[in-house]
């Protein structure tokens, strides 16, 4: 009896000693769980999905968070192809000029004649033609001079290639490079360029610099700019961007490079603005081009506005009218 007392005992005590061991693992797999991350407490835990409360809420989250455009405005969805099209397109010796089925008018027989051509094939953007025929109207106008001679246009790149080559021929390549860009990086690729010459000595001609930005144009290489644009000082090269953009770079001394620069800093959120002189009221915002096959921009729904690729990163939105959610 005693050895089973004692047996009896020992397996009292084995009982004992396992349902301790069961106790303490109870209470570390307890504990563990809630150091990890309070799992036990979760509300998925706590209670089960129901009918798809779940989906639905998670759908209000999202649409919730989603990216909304500014009052007044819509989003628009861009290819990303037109970042190479436009009036506000940057062509110098470090971004090439996309060829594109650009829209192109040749000067004769559709010029007025306040001017003269140098000859009937030269042809110019068709955006950037009656611009040009104002400014020179305009020119005639105020000064009854009608020899304004128009020498160059567009150029394809074979003709630019023949251009450098006979210069490389007479100066050598360093000297010809400072006035004639390579093949493909030429502005006369766009057609938004043109070249002009007049008597430089007779006083009435500086109306041509004194009111160019009134009509969308700039001097495209200006002597204090040499080290921006690489390009020596050419007083016959004029560039069309557009109004208001040749005014306020006349206004801030930008060559275009800068000008380019200056506005990625400007968002629909926080516009660049400006009235011309005549009282036009503008709102001009950059938006970087994704990388993939459009980008998505916002744009104002009842106002009147341009899109112009820039050739190398995004898109310039420029609205006419004050910018309401600024």
């Amino acid at each position: 009896m005693c050895m089973k007392k004692r047996n009896g005992g020992r397996v009292y005590r084995n009982i004992f000693v396992l349902f301790a061991v069961f106790v303490v693992v109870l209470c570390v797999s307890f504990f563990s769980c809630g150091k990890d991350g309070d799992a036990a407490d979760h509300p998925a835990l706590r209670a089960p999905l129901q009918g798809g409360e779940f989906g639905d809420a998670l759908t209000s989250a999202i649409e919730s968070e989603a990216p909304k455009p500014p009052a007044g405005y819509v989003f628009a969805e861009i290819p990303n192809g037109r970042i190479y099209t436009g009036a506000l397109l940057l062509v110098n010796f470090e971004n090439e000029y996309r060829f594109t089925e650009d829209d192109f008018t040749v000067f004769y027989k559709n010029k007025p004649d306040s001017y003269k051509i140098n000859g009937t094939a030269l042809s110019v953007a068709t955006e950037a033609f009656g611009h040009f025929n104002d400014y020179m109207n305009a020119f005639y106008r105020e000064t009854g001079h009608i020899d304004v001679l128009v020498i160059e246009g567009m150029r394809t790149y074979e003709e630019q290639r023949k251009i450098l080559d006979a210069r490389i021929a007479v100066c050598g390549e360093a000297e010809a490079l400072k006035y004639v860009a390579l093949p493909g990086y030429s502005e006369h690729h766009t057609g938004l360029a043109v070249d002009i010459r007049y008597d430089r000595e007779e006083g009435a001609y500086s109306w041509i610099n004194e009111h160019m930005h009134e009509y969308g144009f700039i001097l495209r290489y200006p002597a204090d700019k040499e080290e921006i644009t690489k390009i020596a000082y050419e007083y016959w090269h004029y560039r069309y961007v557009g109004v208001p953009h040749a005014q306020i770079m006349r206004e801030g001394n930008y060559c275009l490079e800068e000008y380019i620069e200056l506005l990625r800093g400007y968002t629909v959120e926080c516009p660049f603005e400006f009235e011309t002189k005549d009282g036009k009221l503008y709102s001009i915002y950059y938006a970087a081009a994704d990388g993939e096959g459009a980008t998505v921009v916002c744009v104002p729904e009842n106002k009147d506005y341009v899109i112009s690729g820039n050739n190398v990163d995004g898109f310039v939105i420029t609205v006419t009218g004050e910018n309401e959610y600024a």
